[in-house]
């Protein structure tokens, strides 16, 4: 299975987003089935980002329930947070070159 750059985001929002005691038991999500979300957040937990247990759910299988973030999973999040606001509002330089260009060549003459 391939890594999911959004839906590891989507996990890591969603988690963060829950209150005390309320925890995240994998299920189909942000238009991911279960088994895509059981197999990132075992990737988040093994990481280290995300403090799970192993618990028996309903149907009696065993399945990582997400408790929190760790403390590198908040600022793995808070970088993640940081690129999108970076994405959305780019460098003046970026998103107007003739203008900047146009104004460097009058600095010159």
């Amino acid at each position: 299975m391939k890594r999911d750059k959004q839906l590891i985001k989507a996990l890591l929002l969603e988690i963060e987003s829950r209150d005390h005691g309320h925890y995240f038991e994998p299920q189909a999500f942000a238009g991911h089935d279960i088994d895509s979300v059981k197999y990132h957040l075992h990737l988040l937990h093994q990481a280290g980002l995300v403090e799970c247990e192993l618990e028996q759910t309903w149907d009696g299988e065993p399945a990582l329930i997400a408790h929190n973030l760790t403390l590198p999973g908040h600022d793995l999040l808070d970088s993640l947070r940081d690129d999108d606001v970076a994405n959305a509002h780019p460098a003046p330089l970026m998103t107007q070159p003739a203008d900047a260009a146009r104004e460097s060549l009058r600095r010159i003459a």
